[in-house]
């Protein structure tokens, strides 16, 4: 069972770190324009406002009156504590989605081009939600939502203070959901999802998380859904693995209702179902969802909600309008927006984005958020205090690193009841993370665990050269970042004066001259960094794991005319990117789900094979020290025994691959994740470890292997950076690292 310690006992709140420089930052900009601090914060001072201040909304498709009710009832709330500087009070301008075309692109660029309109809220979608961010921080305005949870809004604008949400993420609800059960005993746990966005996080952390919270691998599930593979046609295996608790986090509504009529059937005599069903929030309106679903009695999940203290459901009673179940997130939104003007005096566009960090940052007086509350913490802003904000979700502090997500925000335990004269949607726990440490594990690095101490000794003939393989195994715009860690590799051993002759390089090619590229000629792999595409001689397009495997023993044939030379005074180096699954590296696969769903032993290279391989060039005496780095998803299949990975050792049961290192992205239960969201490109630019990994090893000093393997783990998170074969290799605490990765010999440069 795993073991963690119990959210319990009070922590402190943690404040963004970032923000007393927004705070210096705001301060100074007063100051260069003439005001001091109490003008900038008091209307009365001198400070003009306009007669009112507009909100943009992005309604959700769809033409149904009364959408996001909680915004309308956030902006009554402040106008009736008198409004910003107790004169000018908010108004919302709201377009629908499908007012523009469909295009939440198009409505952001319009809301974003009206000069009244101070801020933007929306969308729900999480698919639109990126670019719409984009599109509003390029154009100079604020961007909240309180209802899209996608991870990628997190990890593209991390340290912006432009973009804010309100709710907890798709992140957050997966450390959360797996925390709890892991303090509730559950044993053997399964996730469900599809890989959609809204899917798509869930699938991401559900792997790092289980690991983190010492889950047992061989007690955690993970499957999806797509398009050609049908969420029922999924729980037979779930219901085979005797679980303790499956999440499903649905695409669409109709998914659970799927799901729930799939599970209907599996439930006992007395209706009881065959293990704990938890929904996780996926932007959906569950509510509605399972009301009145007999199907969905007993199911559960987490939701962010309101506080006893706020009384919400009371304000929208007496403001006679329904309460939809993430409105105090909608709510808190205009709320923050509300007190960043405030803080301002009115300010907008760059002075707001950094008075909002400044808000959140307060950590004076405490004013409740009830009415009265509101307006008092509106006046204290308005005399230059900066109070302890609270919304109706509680607290308003956020992520001490990111900044973008609520760190401790109040949850909400629902379930679906058949008590009384109808199935009801039940919030029935009410759980405060201020209280509990907030989202502990969100950017922790996992425990470093020193791998198993070898004693080989070095190659008896140290290798004198470099040869490489180097491979991007997807292409198109979508998947730029695994041939801009692939061109950065090139470009590392180019460096260090190893040949061309000595790399066969393989990739699409395709972004240089890519009709999206808004930097024609241009690839690079961290934003605003070099260019790497400049002077790459590229050998193949592609090549398949037939193909890979005869350029690596060297073997020449029409279909592989360049192949890597055969030298005994050479060391290997491999590195591969793209995307994978438990079976291995799928090659042409563009997708996450390509990746997953691959199968075909044509276009899989599989870690049987490759193992192989590297067997058969040691048999050969012409492989003496390899080093490989392998960046997909489930990247650690290629070193797991389990899997058949070079820890498995031969064939022959003899030939053991000493002086062989693999380097992986993720353990063989995880998912590796973009970085460095380029907003110029609109594109990722670079995997976390791939660009962590070349951060590392293109120091100048580079120390000991233990030593940067270590810096490489603990700087990714939503992955273990995995290393396989340490026993077969000398103490990586004594080996120097430019002897693996440089091919220093004697202090000089390999030629």
């Amino acid at each position: 069972m795993p073991s963690t310690p119990d959210l319990v006992g009070p922590h402190p709140r943690r404040r963004p770190l970032r923000s007393a420089l927004f705070i210096v930052a705001l301060l100074v900009s007063a100051s260069l324009a003439g005001c001091d601090d109490e003008a900038l914060s008091s209307p009365d001072a001198g400070v003009t406002l306009p007669e009112r201040f507009v909100i943009g909304v992005i309604e959700p498709a769809g033409g149904m009156p009364g959408k996001l009710p909680e915004l309308d009832v956030a902006v009554d709330r402040i106008n009736a504590a008198g409004g910003i500087g107790g004169q000018a009070p908010l108004a919302l301008r709201r377009i629908a989605i499908d007012g523009l075309d469909g295009s939440a692109v198009d409505v952001a660029r319009t809301l974003v081009d009206d000069p009244e309109v101070v801020a933007i809220i929306g969308p729900g979608r999480p698919d639109a939600v990126l670019d719409v961010a984009t599109a509003v921080v390029d154009g100079g305005k604020p961007f909240l939502t309180g209802s899209a949870t996608s991870g990628e809004l997190q990890r593209a604008f991390s340290g912006s203070p432009f973009v804010w949400r309100t709710k907890t993420s798709d992140i957050g609800q997966m450390e959360f959901i797996l925390r709890r059960a892991s303090n509730q005993g559950v044993e053997r746990i399964g996730l469900l999802t599809g890989l959609g966005a809204s899917g798509q996080s869930f699938f991401n952390w559900f792997g790092f998380y289980a690991t983190n919270l010492g889950f047992d691998a061989d007690d955690v599930y993970l499957a999806a859904y797509t398009e050609d593979v049908r969420p029922e046609s999924l729980l037979p295996d779930m219901l085979d693995a005797d679980l303790d608790m499956l999440v499903i986090a649905p695409e669409r509504p109709m998914d659970a209702e799927i799901l729930a009529e799939g599970l209907a059937a599996a439930r006992d005599a007395d209706g009881r179902l065959p293990f704990r069903v938890v929904l996780a929030d996926t932007g959906l309106d569950l509510p509605t969802t399972v009301a009145g679903q007999p199907d969905m009695v007993g199911f559960e999940g987490w939701v962010t909600t309101s506080t006893e203290a706020s009384a919400l459901p009371d304000v929208f009673a007496a403001a006679g309008v329904g309460m939809p179940s993430d409105a105090a997130s909608g709510h808190d939104a205009v709320l923050l927006l509300a007190y960043a003007l405030e803080a301002s005096a009115g300010a907008t566009g760059e002075a707001l984005a950094n008075a909002i960090a400044a808000v959140v940052a307060g950590d004076g007086e405490v004013f409740p958020p009830t009415d009265e509350g509101i307006a008092q913490t509106l006046e204290a802003l308005r005399r230059g205090e900066r109070p302890d904000i609270q919304g109706t979700t509680g607290t308003l502090a956020f992520d001490p690193v990111d900044g973008v997500d609520l760190e401790a925000p109040t949850i909400g335990h629902w379930s679906v009841s058949d008590r009384g004269p109808a199935i009801r949607f039940v919030i029935d726990e009410r759980i405060d993370l201020a209280e509990q440490g907030g989202l502990q594990l969100r950017r922790a690095r996992p425990m470093f665990t020193a791998p198993t101490a070898g004693d080989i000794p070095p190659p008896a003939s140290r290798p004198t050269r470099i040869v490489a393989l180097i491979l991007a195994a997807s292409s198109s715009w979508d998947n730029y970042r695994h041939q801009a860690d692939a061109l950065r590799q090139y470009q590392r051993l180019r460096g260090l004066g190893v040949s061309d002759d000595d790399i066969v390089m393989v990739g699409a090619d395709d972004l240089a001259d890519h009709p999206d590229n808004a930097l024609p000629g241009v690839v690079r792999n961290v934003p605003g960094g070099p260019d790497l595409r400049a002077d790459v001689v590229y050998d193949y397009e592609t090549l398949s794991p037939r193909q890979i495997d005869a350029v690596l023993r060297g073997e020449e044939s029409a279909e592989t005319p360049i192949v890597l030379p055969q030298a005994a005074d050479a060391a290997l180096f491999v590195y591969f990117a793209g995307h994978g699954g438990i079976v291995g590296l799928a090659i042409d696969a563009n997708s996450t789900e390509d990746g997953l769903f691959a199968s075909d032993a044509s276009t899989v290279l599989q870690p049987q094979d490759f193992t192989e391989t590297l067997c058969a060039l040691r048999a050969a005496g012409r492989m003496p020290q390899a080093t490989i780095v392998i960046e997909s998803c489930h990247a650690g299949v290629f070193g797991d025994a389990d899997f058949f990975g070079i820890e498995s050792g031969c064939a022959d049961g003899e030939t053991r691959l000493e002086n062989v290192l693999l380097l992986t992205a993720a353990n063989s239960l995880e998912n590796s994740l973009a970085t460095g969201y380029d907003r110029e490109l609109q594109a990722w630019v670079g995997d976390e470890f791939s660009v962590a990994f070349s951060d590392r090893v293109e120091q100048v000093a580079l120390g000991d292997m233990l030593s940067v393997y270590r810096d490489i783990y603990e700087s990714v998170s939503g992955s273990h950076v995995s290393l396989y074969n340490s026993d077969l290799n000398p103490d990586l605490g004594t080996l120097p690292a430019d002897r693996v990765l440089l091919l220093r010999v004697g202090g000089d440069a390999a030629p």
